[in-house]
């Protein structure tokens, strides 16, 4: 949704059961975490197929 209205969407972020993991592991994650926010403008991005990838039928081209 974000995508169609003009933003540019970055790969989500995610750490599985965060409360079944030790401290060390659960304080890496955070640190990872403080790190993509803190450089948000450097994250990888969501690739969407634009417009003009789709027919007519609104049915993604083949490449």
């Amino acid at each position: 949704m974000l995508y169609f209205v003009g933003f540019t969407v970055i790969e989500p972020f995610l750490m599985h059961a965060p409360a079944r993991v030790g401290d060390s592991e659960r304080q890496m994650w955070l640190d990872r975490y403080r790190d993509r926010t803190l450089n948000l403008a450097q994250a990888p991005t969501i690739a969407y197929p634009k417009l003009t990838d789709f027919d007519d039928h609104h049915v993604l081209k083949s490449s």
